[in-house]
């Protein structure tokens, strides 16, 4: 089955994310969609258009069923390849990757921080505590600057402590903190 029940706190971590910056008529770009859950989310809070895309059939028709449920087919679009799927064209308010950390990694490397709007941001999941210095690296060197990190548990007692991450692009800091 598809990812993206609501339930793992990578996910919890997104749509708190999402629900903190999202803004009506913003753009939002969901790589590695799952079963839809953060798009439909962010179109539900006031997104104007959401875009999954996911290398998985499962994926697709997960999201596509959700969407249907949650009457929103016209303003949620899916697409399912790689990254390199979307137009480089494109860029999005709102990008939120929460798939696995190696794969972050690669996306990262290539090009992930060309879909983010000149004064959008990047929501990254997926990640545990001790991955997160390797990614704030490599975000670092493409430009982006983190504005926010935050935490969360598994219920089970001793288990791993996964990291969400928000990101902007350097250039947009002197914008925030000057407004």
């Amino acid at each position: 089955q598809a990812f993206g029940t609501g339930i793992h706190p990578s996910t919890q971590l997104c749509l708190r994310t999402i629900e903190q910056n999202i803004f009506a008529g913003c753009n939002i770009l969901d790589i590695g969609c799952g079963s839809g859950i953060l798009g439909i989310a962010a179109l539900k809070l006031g997104a104007k258009l959401a875009i999954g895309i996911d290398i998985d059939n499962e994926s697709m028709r997960a999201s596509k069923h959700n969407a249907s449920l949650n009457h929103i087919n016209d303003n949620f679009h899916l697409v399912r390849g790689s990254l390199n799927s979307i137009n480089s064209q494109d860029n999005f308010q709102i990008v939120v990757i929460n798939i696995l950390f190696k794969t972050i990694v690669n996306m990262i490397e290539n090009n992930l921080t060309n879909t983010i709007a000149p004064n959008g941001i990047l929501i990254i999941s997926g990640i545990l505590k001790e991955q997160s210095a390797e990614i704030e690296r490599l975000l670092s060197c493409k430009g982006l600057s983190i504005i926010s990190k935050n935490y969360m548990s598994e219920e089970v007692i001793n288990t791993c402590e996964w990291v969400s991450l928000t990101c902007t692009h350097n250039k947009n800091l002197y914008n925030i903190h000057n407004t």
